[in-house]
C-alpha cells in the first residue's frame, strides 16, 4: 500500500500540471509525517549518547516507554509547529518537481 502512494502526485507534477489542492495537502501531510519519524529516530539515537547513570538513567521499561512517548510528541511538534529541520520542505519540493539545486 505504501509503495507508489505518492506516484500519482509525482506523475502529475512531472507533466507540468499544477497539483490539485487535495493532492497538495496529502503530500504536505506525508512529508510532515516523514519528518516527524526522522526526528523521532534522531532523538532516539541522540539519547544513546547520554551516560546511563544519574538523573537520565534508563533503568526500567517504564522510563523507556515514557522516553519513547516524549520523543514521539517532541518530534511531532517540531515537524508540525516548529518548522521542523527542513526535511519536510526539501522532500515536498523534490516530489512536487519544484526543487532546483543551486
Amino acid at each position: 500500500m505504501i509503495q507508489g502512494a505518492l506516484l500519482p502526485v509525482a506523475q502529475g507534477s512531472s507533466t507540468g500540471r499544477e497539483m490539485d489542492p487535495e493532492s497538495r495537502k496529502a503530500l504536505e501531510k506525508a512529508c510532515s509525517d516523514f519528518e516527524s519519524i526522522f526526528i523521532y529516530q534522531l532523538l532516539q539515537e541522540l539519547r544513546k549518547t547520554v551516560p546511563k547513570d544519574g538523573y537520565l538513567s534508563v533503568g526500567s521499561s517504564v522510563n523507556s516507554t515514557y522516553d519513547m512517548m516524549v520523543y514521539q510528541k517532541v518530534a511531532e511538534d517540531l515537524a508540525e509547529r516548529g518548522g521542523g529541520i527542513g526535511v519536510r520542505e526539501m522532500l515536498f519540493n523534490q516530489i512536487s518537481g519544484k526543487y532546483r539545486a543551486g
